[in-house]
């Protein structure tokens, strides 16, 4: 925690070296730090996981910082698919104020990776309950909201890695693991940035959302796998319409799915469910997918009011 009351501090480093392998420990390579338990408070960037270093995150808390948690570039030299073995697990990411020093606005990134593969995550809460204020209306603008999971230049599997889509009847008949990743108020849940026609395999599969403005977004990707997730939007959110009053963007308004230049992808057992929208003007999109070409949407992803 930081000892200044009108300041955040810089959080903790771990060493890392991008040209030797990712072992760890003693007689290692790189840096590892082991967090059970443990609260991160008020950090500019909480944990800096510098290239090749390892981190395992159980049950711990990030809170009011800026970033929760940075991966620099890593790929293993030699083998660059390999998975990252840093792993969060039960862990909880949230938001719930201003920040200090940062001019009135919130986190950023919970979790921010650029050139990493496959980090872990498995069953965590990523939060932003400072969002809205007590009318309801964005605490911190039209694009402040920040995002759970950023992901640049990488392979990932963030949810339930072991799951296969398969045929099921109805909306009803879904149902979620216990594991399951969830993503509460803001701008972005998940956001895949990958280069022009990226390779990199792109598994999102048995996590939660709620009233997140683009749930799942993923930008040039060859094949994307979107399999078993939940998207609820509720009357708390602001409408379309005071959005508008802001200038933004009709993208910027509520997406189960967005999907932007990937030439194959498979959208399979996702569930969009709309509670209690009746008072306001909305726009809620369950699939949004701009240039993309061949697809494979279906077995009960559905929408229910």
């Amino acid at each position: 925690q930081d000892c200044d009351v009108n300041d955040m501090w810089d959080g903790v480093i771990i060493k890392g070296n991008s040209g030797l392998s990712q072992t760890y420990g003693s007689g290692g390579n790189q840096g590892v730090l082991y967090l059970g338990g443990s609260t991160i408070l008020n950090a500019r960037t909480g944990v800096d996981v510098q290239s090749g270093g390892v981190l395992f995150a159980t049950n711990a808390y990030f809170t009011n910082c800026r970033v929760g948690t940075n991966f620099d570039a890593y790929l293993v030299p030699g083998s660059p698919t390999n998975p990252n073995p840093s792993t969060f697990n039960g862990c909880t990411f949230n938001c719930t104020q201003a920040l200090k020093g940062y001019g009135g606005a919130g986190m950023q990134y919970h979790t921010h990776m650029d050139g990493v593969c496959n980090v872990g995550f498995t069953g965590n809460t990523f939060k932003n309950d400072g969002a809205y204020d007590g009318s309801g209306n964005p605490a911190f603008g039209c694009f402040g909201q920040g995002y759970g999971i950023y992901s640049a230049n990488c392979s990932i599997n963030i949810g339930n890695v072991a799951y296969t889509p398969t045929s099921i009847g109805s909306c009803t008949s879904l149902t979620y693991t216990p594991n399951s990743n969830i993503f509460k108020d803001f701008e972005y849940g998940i956001y895949v940035d990958e280069p022009t026609s990226s390779t990199n395999p792109v598994n999102v599969s048995t996590n939660q959302f709620y009233n997140v403005k683009q749930c799942i977004s993923v930008n040039n990707d060859a094949n994307p796998q979107i399999w078993l997730n939940f998207f609820r939007y509720e009357d708390k959110l602001p409408s379309t319409d005071y959005f508008s009053s802001f200038g933004c963007l009709a993208f910027d308004y509520y997406t189960g799915i967005r999907l932007s230049s990937c030439p194959d992808f498979s959208i399979s057992n996702n569930r969009l469910s709309v509670y209690n929208i009746v008072s306001h003007s909305y726009l809620i999109n369950g699939i949004w997918a701009s240039k993309c070409g061949n697809t494979e949407i279906g077995r009960a992803s559905c929408r229910e009011r």
